[in-house]
């Protein structure tokens, strides 16, 4: 099954790395959102850390990554200049 491959769990990754706020907190995606199964097929021992730092050109747009462990390792994932996920449903 691809779920199970680490290159399908490192896409997985990057659904989550959309979950990084603002202010460098990582917000784990609950059961109700849409990449909550793309967080889960990652594997992740606990919740990643995050870091954050908000773009120069515009406050809401952020440069982001997340670092967490998995069975097969440790994964990160960077996303630049990406609007966070929750920011958008609370506006």
């Amino acid at each position: 099954m691809l779920k199970n491959t680490p290159y399908c769990r490192l896409l997985c990754a990057s659904a989550s790395a959309y979950y990084v706020q603002l202010d460098g907190h990582f917000v784990t995606p609950k059961p109700t959102d849409k990449d909550y199964k793309e967080f889960i097929n990652v594997g992740f021992y606990r919740p990643p850390m995050a870091f954050s730092k908000p773009s120069t050109k515009t406050g809401k747009k952020i440069n982001a990554a997340i670092l967490g462990q998995t069975d097969f390792g440790m994964v990160e994932h960077f996303v630049v200049h990406c609007l966070p996920l929750l920011g958008l449903l609370q506006h």
